[in-house]
């Protein structure tokens, strides 16, 4: 399920290890998919505090399928690497935070996260 996002996040370490840090305009991303990861992003807090509440993991195990779902459909929906420079790095770091918020989840459930395949 993570093969094209592995792809992407390759891509991305190679260009972040070239380029200056620099602020992100997060109102490039304008996309309706962009809209439904950051708000499936916004409801990581609720499934944490869900599945402490109930001390159900599982609970965390299902937004993570959800939001991995989710990326799914917007990489195959929406140009990243091709996308116009600033837009570009608007898409990459919107990705490094689903990829973060994914390995906090997964290391809440006790699933390490490898760095490269």
């Amino acid at each position: 399920m993570f093969t094209p996002g592995y792809k992407v996040f390759s891509e991305k370490h190679k260009n972040t290890k070239t380029q200056k840090h620099k602020e992100i305009d997060f109102n490039n991303l304008k996309n309706i998919k962009e809209h439904d990861l950051v708000m499936k992003m916004a409801r990581y807090p609720d499934a944490v505090k869900k599945a402490g509440e109930n001390c159900d993991p599982s609970e965390i195990a299902k937004y993570l399928f959800d939001l991995a779902s989710g990326f799914n459909d917007y990489y195959h929906s929406v140009p990243i690497l091709k996308a116009k420079k600033e837009l570009r790095a608007s898409r990459l770091a919107l990705i490094k935070s689903v990829s973060h918020v994914i390995a906090n989840g997964l290391g809440l459930l006790g699933i390490e996260v490898v760095d490269e395949m």
